[in-house]
C-alpha cells in the first residue's frame, strides 16, 4: 500500500505501481481509493436476448466526470496469461455517490491511496453437465478479435 499525493496521470501511475511489482509473472489486484480531477470511463449498454456480446461492446457509450471521488477497483494479467485474460490493467471506477462509474479509459488522479496484491492462484470451474458447451466448436480466432475489439 502506498499514498499519492501529488497529481498523476494513468500511465504514469501504472509505471510506478510496477514499480512495486516482484517479477513480471503474476496477476496483480489493485484498489485505488481517492479524489480525481478527470475519470474517462466506458459502458456497455443493455443488449438485446439475441445480440452478441461482442456487437453490444463495439458501441460502448463513453463518458467522463471531472473533480469525482470514488474508487478503482481491478487487475493486472501478466503478459504470459494474454488469452486466458486480456494482459495488462482491467480497471473499473465507482463514485463515492454511486452515480458515476464503468470500465475506466483513463484519468488522473489529484490524491489517494493505492493497495497492491498478488495473486497467488487461480480457480476456473467448467460446466462439465453442460452438454452443448461440452460439444461446442468454437472459432477461437472469432472470439480472440471479439475480445480484442472490445477491449
Amino acid at each position: 500500500m502506498f499514498n499519492q499525493y501529488d497529481p498523476i496521470n494513468d500511465q504514469d501511475l501504472a509505471k510506478k505501481m510496477e514499480s512495486f511489482y516482484d517479477g513480471e509473472n503474476l496477476f496483480r489486484s489493485i484498489k485505488i481509493k481517492g479524489h480525481f480531477s478527470n475519470m474517462h470511463v466506458r459502458m456497455i449498454p443493455k443488449s438485446e436476448t439475441n445480440t452478441k456480446f461482442a456487437e453490444v461492446a463495439n458501441n460502448q457509450p463513453e463518458h467522463s466526470a471531472t473533480d469525482i471521488s470514488g474508487t478503482i477497483v481491478g487487475i493486472w494479467t501478466p503478459k504470459i496469461f494474454h488469452g486466458i485474460s486480456v494482459a495488462g490493467y482491467h480497471l473499473h471506477f465507482i463514485s463515492d455517490d454511486l452515480s458515476f462509474g464503468g470500465h475506466i479509459m483513463d484519468y488522473t488522479l489529484e490524491y489517494g491511496q493505492i493497495e497492491l496484491g498478488a495473486v497467488d492462484q487461480l480457480d476456473q470451474r467448467f460446466p462439465v453437465q453442460d452438454r452443448n458447451y461440452l460439444h461446442a466448436k468454437l472459432d477461437l480466432e472469432a472470439l480472440r478479435n471479439d475480445i480484442d475489439k472490445s477491449e
